[in-house]
């Protein structure tokens, strides 16, 4: 009777972490109901084995990291935002949690079936906004008087207001998952299986490149190469025709889309007027630039401790105004920079243990042969120099829920 009940926990354990992975892109209510069940699951059968090590130390961080953001309320001024953006954070508690202390311990098999269905759900995810792309070209083109690219960067992913910048990085880390996945298991995988991972993996690309977004795009790009050159027998015949296919599609999707290529690899400029409020005069090189610089005083002036996270918009908000950077004030930007966002808003403690979630993630991951958690890391770890990925929803739970899920498990067998 026993063995029955906890057959079904763990069935249902892991159903919900699948429900979880699936609707990450596209519902945070679902997700939040989600979370709760399964931390009634964890507390119910609470347990610390097979939790040492690196992963220990890996959970300390994280939730030393959102500890810090608890200690800021002490100092923060205004404590309605501080408490909203706690409660935005409280998937960095939760899903440590749950993956490191349930009693439902995952293998790398049960890892990839939840990678899997993520991947999946990312794909019909961007099936629908290609659709709905297609159908604003085909019946709404002639209300528009100026050229709007349905098929290009926020226009494309209009359904799911996402931003395309936290987009990219989702459907980056979709295609990573496959390509990890038919490389690792490419003995057992039948030729049909392959060629749908392929055509998949074909797929994300190509949505990824049309939607621009630079740093997650670069990151993705650097990381495909880097898993395939680590991953594949370059001498044989099959590691050169990967390659070669791999090249071709890359130069071959660029060529179809001359807007990424302006976009990534040229600037109009790279100079700015700090007080012109026109969106034409700004790049997004530029919008950076003049956000770093505007708020470096305030940053060396609260390094240690920070100016709370309540308090952190608004204190940004006054620079932008005291240095006349107007364009800025009025779309009320961010650092975007997660590393600058947290050393202002929770000191450079908070930053500690943000680079230590990093820093022990890799060598957890480098150590096991878990190339899942080191593609999420380097991708996620790269677009943290351009977008305070951790200032948003989606970005929270992005991070919390995979940096969990592949880091708080006996991974091992990866090594196989």
């Amino acid at each position: 009777m026993i063995l029955n009940k906890r057959i079904n926990t763990d069935k249902l354990f892991f159903a919900l972490v699948c429900i979880v992975a699936i609707s990450l892109p596209f519902s945070k209510q679902v997700v939040g109901i989600t979370t709760g069940l399964l931390i009634i699951l964890t507390f119910l059968r609470f347990n610390t084995t097979e939790f040492s090590g690196l992963s220990r130390l890996m959970f300390y961080a994280i939730v030393g990291f959102f500890a810090m953001h608890l200690v800021c309320l002490v100092y923060t001024d205004d404590l309605v935002n501080g408490l909203s953006h706690i409660e935005m954070k409280l998937s960095m508690l939760a899903f440590p949690l749950i993956f490191a202390f349930a009693d439902n311990k995952f293998d790398k098999k049960k890892i990839e079936k939840v990678l899997l269905f993520y991947a999946i759900s990312m794909c019909l995810v961007s099936l629908t906004s290609l659709g709905y792309a297609f159908y604003r070209y085909l019946y709404h083109q002639h209300i528009y008087k100026q050229n709007i690219f349905f098929f290009y960067y926020s226009d494309l992913v209009q359904p799911f207001d996402f931003s395309p910048s936290y987009y990219s990085m989702y459907v980056s880390f979709a295609a990573l998952v496959l390509l990890i996945f038919i490389l690792t298991n490419y003995a057992v995988l039948k030729p049909s299986q392959r060629a749908l991972l392929v055509l998949a993996i074909v797929f994300l690309t190509g949505f990824n490149v049309l939607m621009s977004a630079r740093m997650p795009l670069i990151a993705f790009f650097l990381l495909f190469g880097f898993i395939l050159i680590k991953r594949i027998r370059v001498r044989s015949m099959t590691g050169y025709g990967v390659l070669i296919l791999s090249v071709v599609c890359l130069f071959s999707f660029l060529a179809l889309n001359k807007y990424t290529i302006r976009r990534i690899f040229t600037m109009d400029k790279l100079t700015y007027t700090i007080d012109n409020p026109d969106f034409k005069a700004w790049n997004a090189v530029t919008i950076r630039v003049a956000i770093w610089k505007t708020n470096s005083r305030l940053i060396a002036d609260n390094w240690l401790f920070g100016v709370g996270r309540g308090d952190a918009d608004k204190k940004i908000l006054e620079a932008y105004k005291e240095n006349r950077y107007f364009y800025a004030l009025n779309e009320r930007y961010n650092l975007h920079n997660q590393y600058l966002q947290t050393m202002l808003s929770v000191g450079l403690i908070g930053l500690i243990f943000l680079l230590m979630i990093g820093w022990l993630g890799l060598n957890l991951a480098f150590r096991e042969g878990n190339w899942y958690l080191i593609a999420f890391l380097i991708l996620v770890l790269l677009c943290f120099i351009t977008e305070a990925v951790l200032a948003r929803l989606k970005g929270v739970l992005f991070f919390s829920f995979f940096v969990s899920l592949l880091g708080f498990h006996s991974c091992q067998s990866y090594k196989k």
